[in-house]
């Protein structure tokens, strides 16, 4: 069940978290390739992709621009599947973000959803009715995707209302990871907060003081944090997501919302499956 406070729907600071891990680099946020300048200078793409019925209806209720920045000059960017749409995956290709809306029972769901992972698109954030995404069979996200469950009842409602909210916190970021040679110049030797696992540190070809930080300060300002967890190596346990999610939670005001999204879930298999984290981004206040 997805939860949010209308305030988010017109969020005017937020941030957003990006954390990759190797046990040969450590937790770092902000991979060099993403620094500061990149979401200064340019401006991130994102679509909604509807099927069926199911999307349609979703599709009609949300602004063309709902995924736009306000200086994009792209408006038409919700999108009603066609399995014959030429040009779909290039599209699909320059895309940061992309939102699937639909049902596994609507005629073409899976080959939207397969043409859309086999994009190199970044994040995939696929909607579907909790009817289909149950504990026992659930449906298994791809390696850059998330699953939003959301009540069958008010499915069109709460997914124009859940695109909207992580729109608009991917869209107005204030970034506050940075790559490590951007710190001195960014935030002044301002003190940040630096994570690492315990693994990834003893593995680490830097020294702790070389982690990426985060400037405690930009956090305490945010409506909100979108928080995506990501890794190419296994490296976290449940005790190290823990404690990084009681770290931001410390760094934030008591009614800062955060939203988690995992990137890669195949390696937190081993973790409980009702720990939510493998399954879809989680939206409150509390971890």
């Amino acid at each position: 069940m997805i939860s949010r406070r209308n305030f988010i729907k017109n969020v005017s600071l937020c941030s957003l978290l990006l954390a990759t891990g190797n046990v040969t680099q450590g937790l770092t946020y902000i991979t060099p390739e993403y620094g500061i300048n990149k979401y200064e200078t340019s401006l991130l793409h994102l679509c909604v992709i509807n099927v069926g019925e199911t999307g349609l209806q979703v599709g009609q209720r949300l602004p063309k621009d709902a995924c736009s920045s306000t200086s994009s000059n792209n408006s038409n960017n919700v999108i009603q599947f066609n399995p014959m749409q030429v040009g779909i995956s290039a599209f699909l290709d320059q895309m940061d973000a992309v939102f699937l809306v639909g049902s596994p029972t609507d005629k073409d769901f899976f080959i939207a959803r397969e043409v859309i992972l086999g994009s190199e698109s970044g994040l995939i954030i696929t909607l579907i009715p909790d009817e289909f995404n149950s504990f026992t069979s659930p449906l298994v996200p791809g390696s850059n995707e998330s699953i939003i469950t959301l009540p069958k009842d008010t499915f069109t409602l709460s997914a124009t209302n859940v695109i909207i909210d992580i729109s608009s916190i991917i869209l107005f970021p204030i970034i506050v990871g940075i790559d490590y040679a951007d710190i001195k110049y960014v935030l002044q030797n301002t003190r940040g907060i630096a994570f690492s696992t315990e693994n990834s540190l003893k593995n680490s070809v830097y020294d702790s003081q070389r982690l990426i930080q985060i400037n405690t300060p930009y956090i305490k300002r945010s409506d909100g944090c979108l928080f995506i967890l990501s890794y190419t190596t296994m490296d976290f346990t449940l005790q190290d997501i823990t404690d990084i999610s009681d770290t931001v939670h410390a760094a934030c005001d008591d009614d800062t919302e955060i939203m988690w999204g995992v990137v890669d879930n195949k390696h937190l298999k081993n973790l409980n499956n009702h720990f939510r984290l493998t399954v879809l981004p989680v939206i409150s206040n509390s971890f």
